[in-house]
């Protein structure tokens, strides 16, 4: 059995993927199963993936008989996993070539999930934004035992490897929407893994500024947005009031920054904007309204015309985009 499944959804990367595959192929730990599902691609990525797996046995192709999206398409994905351990690698993205000998070298004591750094690379530019942890967290931990891991958590899938029994006893799969599913997952994750490590270097090169990445594309589907926020809600009555509180707040912050999006982009008017920030459970922070950042949102939303809501987002946005340590600054402050 292999040590490590790669899972990479495919459609329509043409251009990038390549370098995706190239950069799995040639990794210097050899124990991998490459998985690659071909979500009813229209151009010739099909073609690039029968070309690399006439050349290389540890790729497998697998095909969705509709479009399905990103989240169904890992789940299925996922059902032809042998690891010990699996990732998610989008097609639009690459790894360093010792990246899974360093992760591998990490799972002596059989971690749910260990995270890793990234580097954001401008698809525009090639300008090259390093990531980096706020805290310096050795060992296994989780979320009961240390809270501040919630800082260096993030919500996208393809920064860590998670161990296949882990998400197999939780049921962990993805949702069928055609964003936030990675922030559901990935809630349910840190709410159920006991072992979490961090592993401080940048393993992972992530494409930003791509036109095709659903990433510009949430505004519209605010409904998901919604109901990705709902089920969580829901999933993290287990945990303990403390850590439910924690996992909640993060949750807000990014619930309401999305909202803000989809009324920037023209999607939501101001009183549907208003009406579905009412409709989100905050209650129980307003009396910390120094602690949790998501505050800021909400009293933007509240309390500002649409026009100072959307110039100061817009201004936000400017700012993480191109000057990126003004904005880390203003944020954390």
């Amino acid at each position: 059995m292999p040590k490590i499944s790669v899972i990479i959804p495919v459609y329509n990367v043409e251009k990038t993927m390549r370098q995706t595959l190239d950069s799995v192929i040639n990794q210097t730990f050899k124990d991998i199963q490459i998985i690659c599902v071909n979500d009813c691609s229209t151009d010739s990525s099909v073609q690039i993936l029968e070309e690399y797996a006439s050349k290389d046995s540890c790729i497998e192709i697998y095909h969705n008989e509709k479009n399905l999206g990103l989240g169904l398409t890992r789940n299925h994905g996922m059902e032809y996993a042998k690891g010990d351990y699996i990732h998610f690698l989008d097609a639009d993205d690459w790894l360093e070539k010792d990246a899974y000998e360093i992760l591998i070298a990490k799972t002596a004591d059989s971690p749910d999930v260990i995270n890793f750094l990234w580097n954001n690379v401008n698809s525009q530019n090639g300008k090259i934004r390093k990531e980096k942890f706020k805290h310096n967290i050795k060992g296994c931990t989780n979320l009961s035992q240390n809270p501040e891991i919630t800082d260096d958590w993030g919500v996208s899938v393809w920064h860590r490897i998670y161990r296949r029994e882990f998400l197999n006893k939780y049921n962990l799969i993805f949702n069928d929407y055609r964003c936030m599913e990675d922030v559901e997952f990935l809630y349910k994750v840190l709410a159920d893994a006991e072992k979490i490590e961090f592993v401080d270097k940048r393993l992972l090169n992530y494409r930003t500024n791509n036109p095709n990445s659903l990433i510009g594309k949430f505004a519209k589907y605010y409904q998901c947005v919604i109901d990705s926020y709902n089920t969580i809600y829901e999933y993290s009555k287990k945990l303990s009031p403390e850590s439910r509180d924690i996992i909640l707040a993060k949750l807000y912050n990014s619930v309401l920054y999305k909202l803000l999006g989809s009324f920037c982009a023209g999607v939501l008017s101001i009183d549907d904007l208003k009406k579905y920030v009412l409709s989100v459970d905050y209650s129980v922070f307003l009396n910390d309204k120094k602690t949790y950042k998501w505050y800021g949102f909400y009293s933007e939303i509240m309390n500002c015309c649409g026009f100072m809501i959307k110039f100061r987002y817009n201004l936000k946005l400017f700012l993480k985009n191109n000057l990126y340590a003004v904005y880390e600054t203003l944020r954390r402050g």
